[in-house]
């Protein structure tokens, strides 16, 4: 970060709400390479898709099997390569005023923890700011439908 500084003594690398980055806090790229990040609002100079939320591809699918009177049929859905955004997750660390944040808070960065997965939790920091710690792999299956029916032997009949 201090290399970043260099490029630009006049402002800070990542500035937000005229608070310097402390340890803890998310650390966005510098993608101008001007020295800092631009957050201000709807400026991109900063800013890249980081996901898609379409999938790369998505189906069905349908089977039935028969085994000594048995049979089972299963039918369900998938899609696999598309990506969310968990705003839950992007903004649980912003306390813009008082909340109720989810247990993952107690997973965030402290002095004590320093390798923690989130980052510290900060008083109107993070604003309507997010990067990749938030988006997820929304890949799933989904099964819709699962039968399955026994036919007692004709003889019993």
């Amino acid at each position: 970060m201090n290399r970043y500084e260099a490029l630009n003594p006049d402002q800070p690398y990542q500035e937000a709400y005229g608070r310097k980055t402390m340890p803890g806090d998310l650390k966005y790229v510098d993608l101008s390479g001007d020295g800092y990040v631009n957050k201000v609002s709807g400026s991109t100079e900063d800013k890249t898709v980081i996901g898609c939320s379409r999938p790369d591809f998505e189906g069905g699918f349908a089977t039935r099997l028969s085994w000594k009177g048995l049979k089972l049929s299963v039918q369900g859905t998938f899609s696999h390569g598309a990506q969310k955004i968990w705003m839950g997750e992007a903004n649980m660390f912003n306390m813009a005023e008082n909340q109720n944040t989810q247990s993952t808070a107690l997973k965030r960065w402290t002095p004590e923890n320093p390798s923690n997965k989130y980052p510290s939790i900060r008083y109107n920091f993070y604003y309507n700011d997010f990067g990749d710690n938030a988006v997820y792999d929304a890949s799933y299956v989904k099964i819709q439908n699962i039968n399955l029916e026994y036919s007692l032997p004709r003889h019993w009949g």
